[in-house]
């Protein structure tokens, strides 16, 4: 995306150093003011259609970009939409596994504190 930057960026700088350099040479060009107005009106029309040619280029490629980035889009969605049931799956075993060893931890707590009482009893 960078690279397309820079690339939109030099062109455009081309064309505009263009622009200017052929409006430069014609206007100091020794020529008639009809000579000069004629060349400056093809000049205009060459202009015109690059620019315009650059501008249907870069909307044909922006479309592609659109089309390409709302596919992934979607193979991503489907993806993650795909593995949603295995995950919430996973949360209920881990749940279910974090519950056992509570209780677990809770019974053992339970017979520590029986088998302390019943050794603190006197016989």
């Amino acid at each position: 995306m960078a690279k397309e930057t820079k690339r939109s960026g030099l062109l455009l700088g081309t064309i505009i150093g263009g622009v200017i350099g052929v409006a430069s040479a014609l206007l100091f060009a020794p020529k008639k003011g009809t000579e000069l107005r004629e060349d400056l009106t093809n000049k205009y029309r060459t202009l015109s259609d690059k620019t315009e040619q650059f501008a249907s280029a870069v909307g044909q490629r922006t479309q592609e970009i659109t089309s390409t980035i709302g596919q992934k889009t979607q193979e991503i969605a489907k993806n993650v939409s795909s593995q949603i049931p295995e995950l919430v799956d996973k949360a209920k075993q881990t749940k279910q596994n974090v519950m056992n060893s509570w209780q677990s931890v809770k019974e053992d707590s339970q017979r520590d504190k029986e088998d302390q009482q019943s050794s603190n009893k006197p016989n």
